[in-house]
């Protein structure tokens, strides 16, 4: 990628080429089977207020949309062509109703109070957050829900590891400080946080090796209370945010 690209065009370069060549992260995957309650917790989340219409933002063939299509009116978001092509051949090869559209989060088409629920998973760090929370803002109706699986950008060692894997990710996301929260609760009527991955991550390396999965529930139980402490929180690698309107 060049250096002239825009930032919206960077983006896209980049998840095209994700997308196009399947790629999973395999080097990060461990650290996500280390804290495997994030994704639990977003997706009960996401399942608990999933009603009405329902708007996704970022698509893919694990897309969370295919799940809720059976008893919501789904529509999927996404900046990357590549994207919106194969999440709409795995809904038609699912015989799903659902709705895939090429758009930017940051530019909305849809009508003013489209929404019941808009939900994404690593998607708002590539945002301008004060644009992205307006058009939620926009298209969510009152007493809807928002409910985004994030990174935070606060522990040292976590963006040491960023820091020296810059190919896995985009040069323009940012990881949530304290500034993006306060943006997003600035525009919601109330901001839940639940914050996952601080001790747990030291069990990525031995998980699937014996006693591996023993480390890993004990590191976990350190984390349950690591993180109930509130100046602690921000250390944490994933954060459930969950935005009522």
């Amino acid at each position: 990628m060049t250096t002239d690209l825009s930032r919206l065009d960077r983006e896209r370069a980049f998840h095209d080429e994700r997308f196009e060549d399947d790629v999973e992260r395999e080097a990060t995957g461990k650290f996500y089977d280390a804290v495997p309650g994030a994704k639990q917790d977003y997706s009960a989340a996401v399942g608990a207020a999933a009603t009405g219409r329902v708007l996704e933002y970022g698509c893919g063939v694990g897309s969370l949309g295919f799940d809720l299509a059976s008893s919501c009116d789904v529509v999927g978001i996404d900046i990357s062509p590549v994207a919106i092509t194969k999440a709409t051949e795995e809904a038609e090869r699912r015989g799903l109703g659902a709705e895939f559209l090429e758009m930017n989060a940051e530019a909305l088409t849809f009508e003013p109070a489209s929404f019941d629920l808009v939900c994404g998973s690593g998607i708002l760090h590539h945002l301008d957050i004060e644009t992205a929370a307006a058009q939620l803002t926009k298209v969510i109706k009152p007493g809807g829900k928002a409910i985004f699986l994030e990174p935070m950008g606060y522990n040292p060692l976590i963006n040491w590891y960023r820091d020296r894997t810059p190919g896995m990710r985009t040069e323009d996301e940012h990881p949530l400080v304290q500034h993006d929260f306060d943006v997003l609760e600035n525009a919601c009527q109330s901001l839940q946080a639940r914050y996952h991955g601080l001790a747990a991550l030291g069990s990525a390396p031995i998980l699937g090796k014996p006693g591996g999965l023993a480390v890993n529930r004990a590191l976990t139980a350190v984390d349950r209370v690591v993180l109930s402490v509130p100046k602690l929180q921000l250390l944490a690698w994933i954060v459930v945010v969950e935005m009522t309107f």
